[in-house]
């Protein structure tokens, strides 16, 4: 299978990221075309991941000293 040919830590994020899709099945169990849906939920869930660490990242207004503010992260 394709999934087995992959780098471990890419099958290890893919298969964390479908474990969250399948989450959301009630929204595209349905539907006629459920792999589309299923394609535009993993990339909500990756959007919505990326907002999230995007809000941790200071904005230089808001802090005097970058360096330490990114080693809290």
């Amino acid at each position: 299978m394709w999934m087995d040919e992959l780098d471990p830590k890419v099958k290890s994020s893919l298969n964390k990221l479908l474990l969250e899709v399948s989450k959301e099945k009630k929204s595209y169990l349905t539907e006629k075309k459920s792999s589309k849906i299923q394609m535009w939920v993993a990339l909500a869930i990756i959007n919505s991941k990326i907002d999230e660490l995007n809000e941790r990242i200071p904005k230089p207004k808001e802090t005097k000293n970058l360096k330490k503010s990114l080693k809290k992260l």
